[in-house]
């Protein structure tokens, strides 16, 4: 229909109709890795004769570029054989983004962009292993910043712990977990 051929990027019914699906829409991943046909939903639903339901994937618009999608796929039976599938999908990039931002928004404070309190707590609770230790914290409070807000504006008190995250992440590893756990209250994790 009009929208499909509009959302894959097509011009006309022609560029689509007769050709395998999978290998014009499905043939790969994100990332690039080819997606196998055995592994493919939606051929998987045409070999067993179940329906599926899948919102985890790409399609492959006529340009090359893909986009999140959200699809069903039902065989179509005639005289008890399955003749073909009926697949509707739809672009669901903006939702795929919005969770993304949800997500980040959870474990992320939101002035320094360093994780916050309720990361660094769930990390905890998953790094304090055995095999882990020794497990390093590392917690630091800037002083004087009630003093800096009252005299100087909240404004020069936001860029200062901004400022301090900047030095904290340049001094850290990569994979330390820096965290923003309180007003003025920073803590470090490293393994």
């Amino acid at each position: 229909n009009a929208s499909c051929l509009r959302t894959l990027g097509y011009h006309h019914q022609d560029e689509l109709i007769g050709k395998n699906m999978h290998w014009q829409i499905h043939y790969q991943r994100q990332d690039g890795t080819p997606l196998p046909l055995d592994e493919c939903r939606i051929f998987m639903a045409y070999i067993k004769g179940q329906g599926t339901h899948v919102e985890n994937e790409v399609l492959w618009r006529a340009d090359g570029t893909c986009f999140s999608a959200e699809y069903f796929s039902y065989p179509q039976y005639h005289n008890g054989e399955i003749i073909g599938l009926v697949v509707t999908f739809m672009d669901i990039t903006e939702r795929k983004k919005s969770e993304e931002e949800i997500i980040y928004l959870s474990y992320h404070d939101q002035l320094t962009g360093l994780y916050n309190r309720r990361y660094f707590e769930e990390e905890l609770k998953r790094l304090d292993v055995q095999r882990n230790y020794p497990l390093t914290i590392i917690m630091g409070d800037m002083n004087g910043l009630k003093l800096i807000n009252d005299s100087l504006g909240h404004a020069v008190g936001d860029e200062l712990l901004k400022k301090v995250a900047e030095v904290l992440t340049k001094g850290c590893r990569s994979d330390d977990i820096i965290a923003r756990v309180g007003g003025d209250e920073y803590h470090l994790n490293g393994i």
